[in-house]
């Protein structure tokens, strides 16, 4: 259920264009969730702000974020002999 409130705050803060509130969600949900919603909910928003008539930044910046942070995960975490996550 956090996950779907989450989701929705940070559509709604990038809608009303709090990018202070915005970044700091986004980046709290990469690292605690898979992430990749946001992929989609930047395709979706892409698509509002009519952007795919250029280049999609905003799909692209939150593509490139969400393969940095599946790498950067294997990497910092640390697991066991059974590959299970050591928390």
């Amino acid at each position: 259920m956090l996950r779907i409130i989450l989701l929705l705050v940070i559509f709604i803060t990038f809608l009303q264009n709090l990018i202070w509130l915005t970044i700091p969600l986004f980046l709290f949900y990469l690292l605690w969730y898979s992430g990749f919603e946001l992929v989609v909910l930047a395709v979706l928003l892409d698509g509002y702000y009519g952007a795919f008539y250029q280049v999609p930044w905003l799909t692209l910046c939150v593509f490139m974020m969400w393969a940095i942070t599946l790498i950067l995960r294997r990497v910092l975490l640390l697991y066991n002999g059974k590959n299970e996550i050591i928390s």
